[in-house]
């Protein structure tokens, strides 16, 4: 079993679905011993993957994350706002109707998840197969539909599906987020995220949620745009990293 002091945690799922060992840095600064203490935690446990969640306002941090071979994939954005002058869906134009989702949107809510989320970290590491990351966000909509989200919003647009959103509410504080929201790309440029992002500020008003976040990439312009329009501003702006260890075994 692994203790808390320990500078990094396996993760299993992702070990599981990518088929080798990956796991994560506890905390978000470097230090000297730090790195030296992940450098033997990941060795003796045959780490493939290593993913590093630091804070971008140390230097020492960003400096010996280099000096690690830790490469930077993704400049993380974290947006907040507060839910009580939340946006009416009426505010934005309407394109279509937004409806709790059904097992039939499935199908096409996995197909447009394989193609909308390719700004994310695992895509811009071109060690993670291309195949395996679509594979990654369509099981994690599915999931969300299982019950990983506590609401999944689409667009119905002429019967299809033009894009979904997934709701979470947290379960200790009056706290939630939005998890993955795309628009497939015939419909984009139409304001179909607006109504998705206010339906959702809906369905956060009647949990009686008083604050949402939602997580977006530095190079996500449209994403920005997006959660500005609707209310948005920066809470947390930090940096992920990931390391790759070359083992014998592999």
């Amino acid at each position: 079993m692994e203790s808390p002091a320990e500078p990094c945690e396996l993760l299993p799922w992702d070990s599981n679905f990518f088929g080798f060992p990956v796991a994560r840095v506890r905390g978000n600064v470097l230090t000297p011993d730090i790195a030296d203490a992940i450098e033997c935690w990941c060795e003796e446990r045959r780490i493939q993957c290593l993913y590093f969640l630091a804070r971008s306002d140390d230097s020492v941090t960003v400096t010996l994350a280099e000096a690690w071979e830790f490469h930077l994939v993704d400049v993380r954005m974290t947006l907040e706002r507060t839910v009580s002058d939340a946006p009416r869906p009426g505010m934005a134009k309407p394109v279509s109707g937004i409806r709790e989702t059904r097992i039939d949107d499935l199908s096409e809510m996995r197909r447009i998840a394989r193609i909308s989320h390719t700004d994310t970290r695992f895509f811009y590491d071109d060690r993670f197969p291309r195949e395996q990351c679509e594979s990654l966000y369509e099981t994690w909509i599915q999931s969300s539909f299982e019950g990983f989200a506590q609401a999944v919003f689409v667009s119905d647009v002429k019967g299809s599906v033009g894009g979904y959103v997934t709701c979470h509410r947290s379960k200790e504080s009056d706290e939630g987020s939005i998890g993955l929201i795309a628009v497939d790309v015939p419909h984009q440029g139409k304001g179909l995220g607006r109504q998705l992002v206010a339906a959702a500020m809906e369905w956060f008003i009647a949990q009686n949620v008083r604050r949402v976040s939602v997580v977006t990439q530095g190079r996500n312009m449209a994403a920005q745009r997006l959660y500005a329009r609707t209310g948005f501003i920066p809470r947390t702006l930090e940096l992920y990293y990931h390391r790759w260890f070359s083992r014998g075994d592999s």
